[in-house]
């Protein structure tokens, strides 16, 4: 089985297939080099790299009748998470230097912040509220099928707001564009079907991607806000209860638009 085939159909199947290139012949391996530098030169990633395989996952606490009690989990190719991986070590080098993230962001940073890092923050507030017999008003945020919303175009061009162009653009557009897919129940393949928007789930780029994705989102809050991925939380705090009320739903409003 050539490596750019292998397409990873099992738990640890990413992990059994990098052994595998651990041991390719030193030949072998100088191919994978010159295919990767080349995808990364021009930019143009092999069809079999852009094709997922759905498998829907039962969730155990919900109905197994539902179509909601499953999570479609995304398998791709492994040896294009591989350069996934290089992709995420440079871009994460590029949000860390130049800084476009948002303060209010803590997801998939190289900082090591955690959640941890935002429960401290609204934790601090609750904290301070208390003692001075002020109201908090917190809301909490959910994305429903955050990952399968995102418009392609409107994620390139907030790319070159944050000033990612050349290589590392065209390597994002190329594996985000016509992307395909097909659903896999046991045995049987459903016939392949073009993704039109979204990020594919089980990649290792995706979760950066959304990130900068939902960069701007904070923007649009009024209030003090806290995000970790696509988990975000805001909240109010003062002695005027109405007002915390009026406060968040303006909030609320923006995001809604």
């Amino acid at each position: 089985m050539r490596p750019t085939e292998y397409q990873n159909s099992a738990p640890g199947a990413d992990q059994i297939c990098y052994k595998l290139l651990k041991h390719l012949l030193d030949e072998s391996l100088r191919v994978l080099v010159r295919l990767v530098n080349r995808v990364w030169a021009t930019g143009a990633l092999p069809t079999s790299w852009r094709h997922s395989t759905v498998v829907p996952v039962h969730k155990p606490t919900k109905p197994a009748h539902l179509q909601s009690s499953h999570r479609p989990i995304s398998l791709t190719s492994a040896v294009c998470k591989l350069m996934e991986k290089m992709i995420v070590s440079k871009l994460k080098w590029f949000l860390e230097y130049y800084k476009p993230l948002n303060m209010s962001q803590s997801g998939f940073k190289n900082r090591r912040r955690t959640t941890t890092d935002q429960i401290l923050r609204l934790h601090g507030t609750v904290q301070k509220s208390l003692a001075n017999r002020h109201h908090i008003l917190a809301i909490f945020i959910d994305l429903e099928k955050a990952y399968d919303m995102v418009s392609h175009q409107v994620h390139l061009f907030k790319l070159v707001q944050m000033g990612i162009n050349g290589r590392m653009f065209n390597f994002i557009n190329s594996f985000l564009s016509r992307r395909t897919f097909q659903v896999r129940l046991g045995s049987s393949l459903s016939t392949t079907k073009t993704l039109e928007n979204g990020i594919p789930k089980g990649s290792v780029l995706s979760p950066i991607l959304f990130t900068i994705a939902i960069n701007d989102l904070p923007k649009s809050i009024s209030s003090p806000s806290a995000l970790y991925a696509d988990d975000c939380c805001f909240w109010e705090s003062g002695s005027n209860i109405e007002q915390l009320y009026h406060l968040c739903q303006t909030s609320l409003n923006k995001i809604a638009t």
